[in-house]
């Protein structure tokens, strides 16, 4: 073949090649073109399914919704993926948050039944094994010869003032009762230092002012007159039926005001009581509180703010119960308190502790223990302040939330912002 024949042969397979790959891009062409062409439509489909108001304004601009770019459309639809994204989650927070107090409050509950629970069987039990020990004693009584006193001892009541009952007491010596107890009866001033006896007996109170208080109501003395300050007196000097202690570091107290001296029935009065009611004098306050606190400050504080909480309202329970935690040790808290049904953990503190390892444990345990309802009771505002700082630094200013009140500003008349009495309530970020 010469070699005019073989350049034709040449340019043949370069032009076939040159228009097959045309054919291509011709065909790679139209395919992109009719995606593009799709795609745009299906933005525009969004974008009216998604934006309408969008949609429409561009209509009415007089703007080709085909002519819009396609980074345009993009732009579009993304910012209003992120409003809807942003609406959404506004409109969920309250719904999780709401669901979060409903689980943390059903799980306070819970463990507050639990520890119910136990005290009950443990009530039950000692009731059996009391009405045991009485059917044996009926037993033995049945068999017993002896009869009946003629005489019965007589019973009148001690005055009172109208809004006070004033419990009965028998005036005449009981059998078996010691010569003292029978001389003490005899004495112009038995009523009302009986009077004092049942009452320390009967409610557990120790505070000198309260106890003061309250045996005015029920002797019809004024506070102010030094009745209650000679009853004590002789009740302490001359019948050795009550002591008068002083176990505070200073006369004044943190929360403001001064420290009270504790009363207490020794154990002549507490016999005194048993002889006058019949029935076991219940523990002082005090005296019953002191084991479980740091300090006799401690225990006062405690008291304070029961007594502080029962007037607004609340109702403390007389035992807090052990919660298990998840490391497997309990957190107790200071005081247990219930107000339209919802169940209130507080902690009550004096100070900040320089210990701050185990004061990080202490307020995790208590964030585990209480489903991350914090309450804490403190004696004043610096305390406060001091425990605000270490909540955050233990549980980090994402996660603490908790309510913070103290007593020295309540007692001035303070409130919180919602009117409350929980002065510094703080949301955390976290979920």
């Amino acid at each position: 073949m010469d070699q005019s024949a073989l350049r034709q042969t040449a340019d043949e397979i370069t032009i076939a090649n040159l228009r097959s790959l045309l054919n291509v891009q011709t065909e790679l062409r139209d395919q992109s073109e009719r995606r593009a062409h799709d795609a745009v439509i299906a933005f525009q489909d969004l974008l009216q399914t998604l934006a309408p108001e969008e949609s429409e304004r561009l209509q009415r601009s007089g703007t080709n919704m085909e002519s819009l770019p396609f980074g345009q459309l993009a732009d579009i639809l993304r910012a209003k993926a992120r409003q809807l994204v942003s609406d959404l989650a506004r409109l969920q927070r309250p719904q999780i948050e709401n669901a979060e107090a409903i689980i943390s409050k059903a799980y306070t509950q819970n463990t507050l039944l639990r520890g119910e629970l136990k005290r009950v069987k443990e009530a039950l039990e000692g009731v059996q094994a009391e009405n045991v020990r009485f059917r044996s004693e009926n037993e033995v009584l049945k068999k017993a010869k002896g009869k009946k006193p003629e005489n019965e001892p007589e019973v009148r009541p001690a005055r009172s003032s109208p809004g006070a009952t004033a419990p009965v007491i028998s005036s005449a010596k009981g059998d078996g009762e010691p010569a003292w107890m029978g001389e003490w009866r005899k004495s112009k001033h038995f009523e009302y230092d009986s009077q004092a006896i049942l009452l320390l007996g009967r409610t557990g109170l120790s505070r000198r002012p309260e106890m003061a208080e309250e045996l005015g109501k029920l002797i019809n003395v004024d506070g102010n007159s030094g009745t209650h300050a000679r009853i004590l007196k002789r009740l302490v000097e001359e019948l050795g039926m009550v002591s008068v202690e002083k176990p505070f570091q200073s006369r004044g107290a943190s929360s403001g005001g001064s420290n009270p001296d504790i009363i207490q029935l020794t154990d002549r009065g507490k016999l005194a009581y048993r002889l006058l009611s019949g029935a076991e004098p219940v523990p002082g306050e005090f005296e019953r509180l002191q084991p479980a606190h740091v300090s006799p400050e401690h225990t006062l504080l405690n008291i304070e703010v029961a007594d502080f909480l029962q007037k607004e309202g609340y109702k403390i329970l007389t035992e807090a119960p052990a919660i298990g935690l998840p490391s497997g040790g309990k957190f107790i808290p200071d005081l247990v308190a219930e107000k339209e049904d919802d169940v209130f953990f507080i902690e009550v503190e004096r100070g900040v502790s320089k210990d701050t390892r185990a004061r990080q444990t202490k307020w995790l345990n208590f964030q585990a223990a209480s489903g991350g309802r914090i309450y804490v009771f403190c004696d004043n505002l610096e305390c406060m302040c001091g425990i605000r700082k270490e909540l955050i630094d233990a549980l980090g200013p994402h996660n603490a939330s908790f309510s913070l009140t103290n007593l020295a500003q309540l007692k001035n008349g303070d409130r919180g912002k919602d009117g409350s009495i929980w002065l510094d309530r703080r949301k955390g970020l976290g979920p």
